[in-house]
């Protein structure tokens, strides 16, 4: 779910970035998936198949559009459904955006919709009970800081350092099962370690280095 519909339509189709004329739209529901555009349709989905696109181009906040947090609850709602357990991954990616932009109004109102996306998925896991939720990111955008200003937030002093990616540090959260075994400073590529751990996925990664002078196979 989400949005970017012009990567599923033929290039025919105004807006398309497809350089053909595949339809991916048909193609998806010829294998059985719901496709949906609006927040209305979203609702009326119980289970299944679901492939929700809600913008042709990226969500932006449209009355139409199904939320950042009504996503991650109807994904939940229907994976909640698989016995065998599932993964679900939700993204507030463009509080990156608002971060190469230097827009704080940006990245704000990106960070409050993800703030709710995240509200869901601990109220499934309390519920559940059986659910473990992180919360992390893959990097900071723009150097954000904070220089002065008051705790209701009316007059905050702020500054940038730069429109790209920063080396600053980014938190990780974990509630439920396992958490603990996010507790503490991690390199980001030991996060997914630590599923495949959980998961008893053996030899993770496992990757084959082409340098000639260290050719081998190796599982680090």
């Amino acid at each position: 779910m989400g949005g970017g519909r012009h990567f599923f339509v033929p290039q025919k189709i105004a807006g398309s970035m497809r350089k053909d004329n595949l339809d991916l739209l048909t193609l998806a529901r010829k294998r059985g998936y719901q496709t949906l555009e609006t927040a209305a349709e979203l609702s009326q989905i119980t289970d299944g198949r679901v492939l929700g696109l809600f913008q042709m181009d990226a969500l932006n906040h449209a009355a139409e559009e199904a939320t950042l947090a009504e996503m991650t609850q109807k994904s939940l709602e229907i994976l909640a459904q698989n016995k065998k357990g599932f993964f679900l991954m939700a993204e507030g990616s463009q509080i990156d955006w608002g971060g190469h932009e230097n827009n704080i109004d940006y990245a704000v109102r990106e960070l409050l919709a993800f703030d709710e996306a995240v509200k869901a998925g601990l109220d499934f896991a309390m519920k559940d009970g059986h659910t473990l939720v992180v919360v992390t990111a893959d990097h900071e955008t723009g150097g954000l800081a904070i220089n002065g200003g008051n705790y209701d937030g009316k007059s905050l002093e702020i500054a940038w350092t730069t429109t790209h990616h920063t080396g600053t540090p980014v938190p990780v959260f974990a509630f439920g099962p396992h958490s603990l075994s996010f507790t503490g400073v991690h390199d980001n590529t030991d996060i997914p370690k630590i599923f495949a751990e959980l998961w008893n996925i053996s030899e993770f990664p496992k990757q084959i280095i082409t340098d000639p002078q260290l050719s081998r196979e190796t599982g680090r």
